[in-house]
Protein backbone atom coordinates (compact mmCIF):
# COMPACT_ATOMS: atom_id res chain seq x y z
CA UNK A 1 0.00 0.00 0.00
CA UNK A 2 2.80 2.44 0.90
CA UNK A 3 4.52 1.59 -2.37
CA UNK A 4 1.35 2.33 -4.34
CA UNK A 5 0.98 5.71 -2.63
CA UNK A 6 4.62 6.55 -3.28
CA UNK A 7 4.31 5.62 -6.96
CA UNK A 8 1.09 7.62 -7.32
CA UNK A 9 2.66 10.64 -5.65
CA UNK A 10 5.69 10.39 -7.93
CA UNK A 11 3.52 10.12 -11.05
CA UNK A 12 1.50 13.18 -10.02
CA UNK A 13 4.70 15.14 -9.42
CA UNK A 14 6.06 14.19 -12.84
CA UNK A 15 2.74 15.08 -14.51
CA UNK A 16 2.69 18.47 -12.79
CA UNK A 17 6.28 19.11 -13.82
CA UNK A 18 5.36 18.33 -17.42
CA UNK A 19 2.46 20.76 -17.31
CA UNK A 20 4.67 23.46 -15.81
CA UNK A 21 7.30 22.88 -18.51
CA UNK A 22 4.61 23.19 -21.19
CA UNK A 23 3.37 26.42 -19.63
CA UNK A 24 6.90 27.83 -19.48
CA UNK A 25 7.51 26.94 -23.12
CA UNK A 26 4.24 28.60 -24.14
CA UNK A 27 5.10 31.66 -22.07
CA UNK A 28 8.51 31.89 -23.71
CA UNK A 29 6.89 31.68 -27.15
CA UNK A 30 4.49 34.46 -26.15
CA UNK A 31 7.40 36.66 -25.07
CA UNK A 32 9.13 36.07 -28.38
CA UNK A 33 5.95 36.80 -30.35
CA UNK A 34 5.38 40.07 -28.48
CA UNK A 35 9.06 40.98 -28.86
CA UNK A 36 8.75 40.38 -32.61
CA UNK A 37 5.75 42.73 -32.75
CA UNK A 38 7.87 45.55 -31.36
CA UNK A 39 10.95 44.64 -33.43
CA UNK A 40 9.56 46.25 -36.59
CA UNK A 41 12.68 45.81 -38.73
CA UNK A 42 13.45 42.28 -37.54
CA UNK A 43 17.02 42.98 -36.39
CA UNK A 44 16.49 41.10 -33.09
CA UNK A 45 16.59 44.22 -30.92
CA UNK A 46 14.01 46.86 -29.99
CA UNK A 47 15.14 50.45 -30.46
CA UNK A 48 13.63 53.43 -28.66
CA UNK A 49 11.72 54.29 -31.85
CA UNK A 50 10.25 50.79 -31.94
CA UNK A 51 9.51 50.94 -28.21
CA UNK A 52 7.38 54.05 -28.72
CA UNK A 53 4.53 51.71 -29.72
CA UNK A 54 4.03 51.13 -25.97
CA UNK A 55 3.92 53.76 -23.25
CA UNK A 56 5.02 51.18 -20.68
CA UNK A 57 7.97 50.04 -22.77
CA UNK A 58 8.98 53.65 -23.49
CA UNK A 59 8.84 54.55 -19.78
CA UNK A 60 10.93 51.53 -18.75
CA UNK A 61 13.32 51.51 -21.70
CA UNK A 62 16.41 52.99 -20.01
CA UNK A 63 15.97 50.79 -16.94
CA UNK A 64 15.64 47.66 -19.06
CA UNK A 65 18.62 48.51 -21.27
CA UNK A 66 21.02 46.94 -18.77
CA UNK A 67 24.09 47.17 -21.00
CA UNK A 68 23.41 50.76 -22.12
CA UNK A 69 23.47 49.78 -25.79
CA UNK A 70 20.45 51.90 -26.73
CA UNK A 71 18.36 48.91 -27.67
CA UNK A 72 16.67 45.97 -25.95
CA UNK A 73 17.46 42.32 -26.48
CA UNK A 74 14.87 39.61 -25.92
CA UNK A 75 16.39 38.88 -22.49
CA UNK A 76 16.15 42.54 -21.47
CA UNK A 77 12.59 42.75 -22.83
CA UNK A 78 11.53 39.68 -20.85
CA UNK A 79 12.45 41.54 -17.65
CA UNK A 80 9.69 44.04 -18.42
CA UNK A 81 7.14 41.29 -18.97
CA UNK A 82 8.15 39.59 -15.72
CA UNK A 83 8.02 42.78 -13.69
CA UNK A 84 4.83 44.28 -15.14
CA UNK A 85 2.91 41.31 -16.52
CA UNK A 86 2.75 43.16 -19.85
CA UNK A 87 1.38 40.86 -22.53
CA UNK A 88 0.28 41.94 -25.99
CA UNK A 89 0.18 45.63 -25.10
CA UNK A 90 0.96 47.77 -28.11
CA UNK A 91 -0.50 51.19 -28.86
CA UNK A 92 -1.14 50.32 -32.49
Amino acid sequence: MKTAIAITTTLIAFAATGVMADELAASSQNHEALFDQFDANGDSVITMDEASASMTLTEEFETLDEDGSGDLTLAEFEELELSTGMEGQTNS
